[in-house]
């Protein structure tokens, strides 16, 4: 099946796009892997490869579930709740100046652009906790473009729900637009449409390839 085939079929009567944040509208994956590496660096290089590793491997879960594995699968430490909230205001105070001026994934902003003249719902699903992120996209300008933000600590599968709920739709009336594996999940897990975005995905699972629901995009440069 062409390209343009596929697309006209996964896209068809879709209402509500959602989309991830970091690495399907701002390329920032890189910074908060930098991030996580910085906050642990005086381990050392073999516990921050450890780290670096982690997060990588598990885009899209939320940073605090992230410093408790850190916490204590790493480093068998016992972290009160109160040191993994110190340990997220570190990494937010590092990350989101660089994340607000990080470039947008290539072809983003015109595809946002034509959507716009379109009356297509579009939405935020990201496990960057909510304040922060509706902090993100306001500075980014990029409120003019969404009608609702759902952030953590709900998760991706909550907040899709959550987003059916709010603007009373069917499940097959969403597409999702995600660059990690458990966006992925979270689209099969609620049997929706999903577009990929960027190269990690891609070999995941290439039967995934042939159905009508996925589709996988180096960025939106192919959607234009």
């Amino acid at each position: 099946m062409s390209i343009t085939k596929k697309k006209k079929i996964i896209f068809k009567d879709k209402i509500c796009y959602v989309f991830d944040f970091d690495g399907v509208i701002k390329d920032s994956v890189s910074i908060k892997t930098r991030a996580f590496v910085k906050i642990y660096e005086n381990q050392g290089k073999t516990f921050s490869n450890k780290v670096k590793e982690y997060h990588l491997k598990n885009g899209g879960m939320p940073r605090s579930k992230k410093f408790k594995f850190f916490e204590e699968t790493l480093l068998n430490k016992k972290p009160t709740e109160d040191k993994i909230n110190n340990l997220c205001e570190r990494f937010s105070f590092i990350v989101k100046s660089e994340v607000v001026n990080s470039k947008p994934i290539p072809g983003v902003i015109k595809y946002l652009d034509n959507l716009n003249l379109t009356k297509k719902l579009k939405v935020i699903n990201s496990a960057t906790p909510f304040n922060e992120l509706n902090d993100i996209i306001t500075k980014c300008n990029f409120d003019k473009y969404f009608n609702k933000i759902y952030g953590s600590p709900s998760s991706k599968i909550e907040n899709l729900l959550s987003i059916k709920d709010d603007f009373n739709l069917d499940l097959k009336q969403i597409i999702f637009f995600g660059d990690a594996e458990s966006d992925l999940l979270a689209a099969r897990e609620l049997n929706i449409a999903f577009v990929g975005v960027g190269n990690f995905l891609k070999n995941i699972n290439t039967n995934l390839n042939q159905s009508n629901k996925y589709l996988f995009i180096n960025d939106f440069n192919e959607l234009i």
